[in-house]
């Protein structure tokens, strides 16, 4: 009795493997490339490029005010207690 268990448990196995490659197969057939067609003369489809270059500004190397931080503190609070 425990061999008839054992087969019906190993048939149902690969009744349910064999389901699971036919979904796969049938998923795999929907898919499909993206046709894509090329403009000749074009390399990247899709991105506009501005027809003069922007002019980079120069870098200025600024100083940093560390004195408007100095009444932030730290963000904890301190309480005192006296007694």
């Amino acid at each position: 009795m425990l061999v008839a268990i054992q087969d019906v448990v190993c048939s149902t196995q690969i009744v349910m493997i064999h389901k699971e490659k036919v979904a796969r197969r049938e998923i795999g057939e929907l898919t499909t490339n993206k046709a894509t067609t090329r403009l000749p003369g074009v390399k990247h489809p899709g991105i506009i490029f501005p027809e003069k270059p922007e002019t980079q500004v120069k870098y200025v190397r600024k100083a940093i005010d560390y004195t408007m931080l100095d009444g932030i503190g730290h963000g904890v609070k301190v309480v005192m207690v006296q007694y």
